[in-house]
């Protein structure tokens, strides 16, 4: 008996606890208007977000990366600058940093005594190229080249080893070939 009558209080408690004092007063929350965007608007959304996307291929990638070495030690239209760094592991082993300028191109690669390593590049000088893929052409060309089914419309492409820790980035604008920059890892 006394169990039920300590039931009952605690739910006519709750009961008189839940109601509303004033069925009329309305409480103090945000309201939310449905907003139809027009289709200028969309469209100006549209147009600045960029077009990009991402390809994985780790060929095409230490490919690319094997031609860029290449290019900064045999190309004579390079301006060559060495700056010794102390190596991060062993104090007492001294690596080198190569810095490859051309006008608006540039080549980091980083030397130890055992590998060479593409550090990072710029590429954007017109006519400049990797494995016949020129800055300035057509994005239509491109894709024969590298045999990927990619949008016209892109922006940016990225491309990348399976890892993400070779990447090329490559741009276009009005539907043509601009720059390409390549970010590598060092360890």
């Amino acid at each position: 008996m006394k169990q039920n009558f300590f039931f009952i209080l605690v739910l006519i408690i709750l009961l008189i606890s839940c109601q509303e004092k004033d069925p009329n007063s309305k409480q103090n929350l945000p309201t939310y208007e449905s907003k139809k965007n027009s289709s200028s608007e969309i469209e100006t959304l549209k147009k600045k977000t960029p077009v990009t996307d991402t390809l994985i291929n780790d060929e095409l990638v230490y490919e690319w990366i094997e031609e860029l070495i290449k290019q900064g030690k045999q190309q004579t239209r390079f301006q060559k600058k060495k700056t010794t760094v102390e190596n991060r592991f062993n104090p007492s082993i001294t690596d080198t940093l190569i810095v490859f300028n051309s006008k608006k191109d540039q080549l980091k690669l980083y030397n130890t005594a055992t590998s060479e390593i593409l550090k990072s590049a710029r590429i954007k000088n017109e006519n400049s190229e990797i494995n016949n893929i020129k800055i300035g052409m057509k994005i239509s060309q491109f894709k024969n080249l590298i045999n990927e089914d990619i949008s016209n419309q892109i922006e940016v492409l990225t491309i990348s080893n399976l890892e993400q820790t070779n990447l090329f980035e490559l741009q276009f604008e009005d539907q043509k070939l601009t720059e390409i920059n390549y970010y590598g890892y060092l360890d």
